[in-house]
């Protein structure tokens, strides 16, 4: 009995070491558009004998953009009927992840550090129906998404050169649509190791900010 025990002990410790030393690949995917705001999860492991997907929908604060009110377009003017909020929206999105990682920069790099990406995709299409407005709104979106690559590349271990795509619609009106697309892969062992060290960073950075 006790060599049974011993037995199914020392399985389980091999089963536990094979599993915190496997390497897990994490897909990502988000959407947005007028209608929709989801986005959905993947992890597989042992080359597919270990699957897990997880879709979501994410509560959508924009909502319709102004343009598309029940207001008649012809008492709008192209720059009137189409705002720019969804763009500001995203923006001001954008400033407050920054903020908020910044807050914990130390204690969530000890994670993210162990993280390679090797794919990072992202579209973009939006249109004002005037020239100069949606020109004005896709260089906004350039450097928001520059922004987010940089701050990617400065916590992840960024293995490839993302992809890029926004297209702008000068002559039609188009709501923001946004669609990215990530891949990433993390060894088990050592991630979980790093989310107890950052934990354990943020406890004290807690507890000292309540003193």
């Amino acid at each position: 009995m006790l060599s049974l025990l011993l037995y199914i002990s020392i399985a389980v410790l091999i089963l536990i070491s094979i599993f915190l030393l496997s390497k897990a690949t994490i897909s990502i995917e988000y959407y947005h558009n007028q209608d929709k705001h989801e986005a959905s999860i993947k992890v597989v492991m042992w080359k597919g004998l270990i699957k897990f997907s997880k879709e979501v929908q994410l509560p959508d604060d924009m909502d319709k953009p102004p343009s598309y009110d029940n207001e008649s377009e012809h008492e709008k003017s192209p720059e009137e009927s189409v705002s720019m909020d969804d763009v500001q929206a995203a923006f001001q999105n954008f400033k407050d992840m920054l903020s908020q990682i910044r807050s914990y920069h130390f204690a969530v790099k000890k994670v993210t550090s162990k993280i390679k990406i090797t794919d990072l995709q992202i579209k973009m299409h939006y249109g004002t129906g005037e020239a100069s407005s949606t020109a004005f709104a896709t260089g906004t979106l350039w450097s928001v998404t520059g922004g987010l690559i940089g701050i990617i590349s400065h916590y992840f271990l960024l293995m490839m050169q993302p992809k890029i795509d926004i297209i702008p619609y000068f002559s039609v009106r188009k709501p923001l649509e946004t669609k990215i697309e990530c891949i990433a892969n993390l060894r088990i062992a050592k991630t979980m190791l790093a989310g107890l060290k950052m934990a354990r960073s943020l406890r004290k950075a807690t507890m000292q900010m309540h003193k």
